[in-house]
């Protein structure tokens, strides 16, 4: 046998072997945990989304499990309001819709409307009352009166059909052309008084 040939390794001191093992070591780990890294937190982040939904459906159970008390409760509700109001059918929708009727003929001549009909609609709803008015009225008249039965002060009112068109006949100098208009506004009843 032949002794071995001693490498260019040999000629460095025990210091320098050493640090040189190290310096050929440390890459080993950077480069796993480099590689790691977004593995890492693309898992925590799926564990975020994941714990955000659950929490979302936790939430959407809970408001799920209230629907039918909250339904219960606002038959109860109108039923209790119907019988506060009195008698049903038709003549109870117009003993309903007088106040009404009175407070928004009031409204609409306060802005310089003139009342062609006012009619209380039938609702499947016992709760609410119903009006259809007619009316000529100015422009400017006409923007007053919605801001005023939708601005507050009438209850829940609320206009859910609106027609507006240019009034024919004659028209003095220097004034705008009236319009006519045509309206159904909804309220919960005792809401017009």
């Amino acid at each position: 046998m032949t002794p071995p040939v001693p490498g260019p390794l040999a000629a460095l001191s025990p210091a320098a072997r050493r640090a040189l093992a190290v310096g050929l070591l440390l890459p080993l780990p950077l480069a796993a945990w480099l590689a790691a890294a977004p593995l890492l937190a693309a898992r925590q982040d799926a564990e975020a989304r994941i714990a955000a939904a659950a929490a979302l459906e936790e939430r959407a159970a809970a408001i799920a499990a209230r629907a039918p008390a909250l339904a219960a409760e606002r038959a109860a509700l109108s039923a209790a309001l119907a019988r506060a109001v009195g008698p049903g059918g038709e003549s109870g929708h117009a003993l309903a819709g007088a106040a009404l009727q009175r407070r928004l003929r009031e409204a609409a001549t306060r802005h310089g409307a003139t009342v062609r009909s006012l009619e209380t609609l039938a609702e499947e709803d016992a709760a609410t009352v119903a009006l259809r008015a007619q009316f000529r009225l100015p422009p400017p008249g006409l923007t007053a009166l919605l801001a005023e039965i939708e601005g507050g002060g009438w209850g829940f009112a609320q206009v859910t059909s609106l027609t507006a068109g240019v009034a024919g006949g004659p028209v003095p100098p220097g004034t705008a052309r009236p319009l006519e208009v045509q309206l159904v506004l909804r309220a919960l009843r005792g809401g017009g008084r």
